[in-house]
């Protein structure tokens, strides 16, 4: 989500969502939308639920399915 603030500022909301429970499992707030904002919430949510069975869905936001992304959730064993 964009938010614009002030005069020609924006910030970036990226949440993790468990479609379970509705819950918001990890979110983070950014000035730019770049890979770095998408990292910051996936470590976040890895580093609080280390034990979780995941599966990871995205809409088609570029960052969710670049190279490096795709990596690391396969690193973190998550599909």
């Amino acid at each position: 989500m964009e938010m614009k603030y002030g005069v020609s500022s924006k910030a970036y909301l990226r949440a993790i969502l468990n479609l379970v429970d509705k819950s918001i499992v990890s979110f983070v707030i950014g000035n730019s939308n770049n890979n770095v904002l998408i990292f910051e919430i996936f470590y976040t949510a890895y580093k609080q639920h280390t034990n979780a069975k995941s599966i990871f869905h995205s809409v088609q936001v570029y960052q969710y399915i670049s190279k490096v992304s795709k990596e690391k959730l396969v690193s973190a064993k998550i599909s």
